[in-house]
C-alpha cells in the first residue's frame, strides 16, 4: 500500500510538469509544420540574406535545389555584383562574395549537375578553395532534407525572408 500511494503521488507530480511541456512541444511542432507548408505554397523569391555569408549560401542552395539553368557563372564578389537582370533568366550565378571561382567550380562538381556552359570570372590566382564551406553545404542530413523541405533552406529562415521582403519593398518592387 505504501508503494502504491507514493507512486501515485510521484506520478501526479510529473503529470503536472509534463502537461505544459507537451503543450509547448505540440505548439512548436505545429508552428514549424505550418511555416513549412506556407513556404512550400508561397515560395517567395529570396536572392539575398542578412549578410555576405547568407547571400553565398542562398546562391549555392538555389543552384543545388531549384530548377537547373543551362549556364552558370562562377567567381568572386566582382561577378557577384552583376545584376541578375543583366545575366538573364538562363544564367545562374554561383559567384560568391569573398570566395574564388574554385569554390563555385567545386560546388558544381559535387552537385551532380552539369550546366551546358560555365562562365568563370577570376581575379585571383592561387587562392585555395574553402573546404569548410563545401563541407557545410553537403553535410548530411541537412543537404538531403533541404532538397525536400524548402523551409530548411537559408533563404527561408525568417530573418532572411523578412530582410529580402523589406529590401524589395524599399525599392518599390512587387
Amino acid at each position: 500500500p505504501l508503494s502504491i500511494s507514493s507512486s501515485r503521488r510521484t506520478g501526479s507530480r510529473y503529470a503536472g510538469i509534463a502537461s505544459p511541456l507537451g503543450v509547448i512541444a505540440a505548439t512548436a511542432i505545429a508552428s514549424l509544420v505550418l511555416y513549412a507548408v506556407l513556404i512550400e505554397c508561397w515560395s517567395p523569391p529570396v536572392r539575398a540574406g542578412q549578410d555576405q555569408q547568407s547571400d553565398n549560401i542562398i546562391a549555392i542552395e538555389h543552384f543545388l535545389y531549384d530548377a537547373p539553368s543551362p549556364a552558370v557563372i562562377v567567381g568572386s564578389s566582382m561577378a557577384d555584383r552583376i545584376p541578375a537582370a543583366a545575366l538573364g533568366p538562363d544564367i545562374e550565378s554561383l559567384a560568391l562574395a569573398g570566395k574564388s571561382s574554385l569554390d563555385g567550380l567545386r560546388i558544381i562538381a559535387r552537385s551532380g549537375r552539369t550546366p551546358r556552359r560555365i562562365y568563370v570570372e577570376t581575379n585571383t590566382i592561387g587562392s585555395m578553395p574553402d573546404a569548410a564551406l563545401e563541407h557545410n553545404v553537403f553535410a548530411q542530413p541537412g543537404h538531403t532534407l533541404k532538397r525536400y523541405v524548402k523551409a530548411l533552406r537559408k533563404a527561408y529562415q525568417p530573418v532572411n525572408l523578412v530582410t529580402s521582403l523589406l529590401r524589395r519593398g524599399s525599392r518599390g518592387a512587387t
